[in-house]
């Protein structure tokens, strides 16, 4: 898996909002995962860039937080990262 730079997703997510296209044309263009996408599109609309730069800290406790919340709300990815800025798959 290739590693992006965060100023590289960042330039997608705003090409995607700018223009209004597909989250799926814009992350087949720049190599990235459409739900890759989709996150950080979620996550900079509700927290701004600053939350593609500095990610929430990991901790037990925001990992229970999360979880719970996302249990009780039955949320997908997207959401979680709306509401948590949190976009690391793999940890959710």
């Amino acid at each position: 898996m290739t590693k992006f730079s965060k100023e590289y997703k960042l330039q997608a997510v705003k090409k995607t909002i700018k223009y209004g296209l597909p989250a799926n044309q814009v992350a087949h263009e720049y190599g990235l995962q459409t739900y890759e996408l989709l996150m950080l599109i979620a996550a900079y609309e509700a927290h701004g860039s600053k939350i593609i730069y500095e990610p929430p800290q990991v901790t037990p406790e925001f990992r229970l937080r999360l979880t719970l919340w996302a249990i009780k709300h039955d949320a997908s990815y997207v959401e979680v990262a709306r509401k948590f800025g949190y976009t690391n798959v793999s940890s959710i």
